[in-house]
């Protein structure tokens, strides 16, 4: 059924790197959120102070990795490592293996391990996707949670998380097929609005990956924009655009870290008189799966297929000047939509869609939501306390922040 291992420190988490990497591209639908690298340089920066808890699931034979979900324990809640940053978390599974004993054995070691363990009073898990093979283990074991353990849950749904996707087409943006004539005409005259004023520049480390760089009218680059980047967040801070917590120096390191691994790629708006940046998006990509082919409940896999090619949108900065994100957006979108200037990955999975996925990640900014017209979906909160006293104090707590958060953004 598999053997557990529980990694507490960083040096074991530095020696597992290799067979991290080996589990993650088993499954290119995994994203950045999912890498070794983004909870290797997360805990570096965020959690050095805190305790490692990452559970591995290695197969009793051969000794490899499995399964493995990433935990630290900050003052006794268990929870993903910087998953206030991440968009998406949940645990990795070895897709190649297709087998069903995999998740037989996480029912059995997860609630052992975690359920019947006295080393933290409050576990979290955020940032949960329906699609989620955490949450199909949780539904599984959720009867023996209840009646076995000393645990107390509750599920709540958390953020919006927009999404849309988009035809390859040489006539943008006639592949936005949900708008109708006059949106798509929006769309055209934000294209037009700085055509004449403004240059993208892309950065990236991506080997063999071409990305934006591709493009005949881009400047490319390989080093991480620090300068720029900080630059915009300050003056966004300055002019109540985020909050004087958006965008921490610890944030930028972490930032810098994944894009010199490869794992970022970056575009940027610059003046063509001045050469200032006026706009920036740090992006990711993966693949995503076919939604139609998910149950919450069933483990069965034998029907998903690897659909999509995805470029997720993970922070976006920009100066405090009329449209001039939701142009940086737009021409990104059209630049990777485009039949004849696109430059895939050399992959034969690439090839089985004329479709692409764009994550816009979480939020329902308006400027987005009224452009571009995503698709909206949420993921799920999921916590357990010792205690029901705990439980309903928490569930008012939130509720009460939930309501102040509604006020102030309606006084703003």
């Amino acid at each position: 059924m598999g053997k557990i291992e529980i990694i507490r420190e960083v040096n074991h988490l530095k020696s597992i790197k290799e067979e991290w990497d080996c589990l993650f591209q088993s499954n290119l639908c995994n994203t950045i959120f999912q890498s070794f690298n983004f909870y290797y340089y997360s805990y570096v920066n965020f959690h050095s102070n805190d305790k490692l808890f990452i559970i591995i699931l290695r197969d009793e034979i051969s000794n490899k990795i499995l399964s493995i979900l990433p935990l630290c324990i900050i003052k006794r809640t268990l929870q993903f490592i910087n998953n206030i940053h991440a968009d998406y978390s949940d645990i990795l599974i070895d897709k190649s293996y297709k087998n069903i004993n995999i998740f037989l054995s996480l029912e059995i070691n997860l609630f052992k391990h975690i359920f019947l363990s006295d080393e933290f009073d409050s576990i979290r898990f955020h940032n949960l996707k329906e699609s989620s093979n955490l949450l199909k283990i949780l539904y599984k074991i959720q009867y023996q949670i209840d009646n076995n353990s000393r645990w107390f849950s509750l599920y709540l749904f958390n953020k919006f998380h927009t999404h849309l996707s988009l035809t390859k087409t040489n006539n943008f943006p006639d592949n936005f097929d949900h708008l109708v004539n006059r949106q798509k005409r929006r769309l055209r005259r934000i294209l037009k609005k700085y055509n004449t004023d403004i240059t993208i520049h892309s950065s990236s480390r991506f080997n063999n990956d071409i990305v934006l760089s591709s493009h005949n009218n881009i400047c490319y680059s390989r080093d991480f924009p620090r300068k720029e980047i900080v630059n915009l967040r300050d003056h966004m801070i300055r002019e109540s655009l985020r909050s004087k917590y958006f965008l921490c120096d610890k944030f930028v390191v972490l930032m810098e870290s994944l894009f010199n691994s490869g794992d970022l790629f970056i575009s940027s708006l610059k003046l063509v008189d001045t050469d200032e940046t006026v706009a920036l998006s740090i992006m990711h990509k993966s693949f995503i799966e076919s939604l139609e082919s998910h149950s919450v409940k069933s483990y069965d896999a034998s029907n998903v297929e690897i659909k999509n090619l995805s470029y997720s949108f993970w922070i976006d900065l920009y100066k405090n000047q009329q449209m001039i994100n939701i142009y940086h957006n737009t021409s990104i979108i059209k630049l990777l939509t485009n039949k004849e200037s696109i430059d895939f990955k050399k992959n034969d999975l690439s090839s089985k869609s004329d479709i692409i996925n764009f994550d816009f990640g979480r939020g329902t900014y308006d400027y987005k939501m009224q452009n571009f017209i995503p698709k909206i979906v949420q993921t799920q909160n999921i916590y357990y306390f010792r205690s029901n006293f705990r439980k309903l104090l928490f569930n008012h707590f939130n509720h009460f922040n939930h309501i102040l958060r509604l006020i102030l953004k309606k006084n703003n």
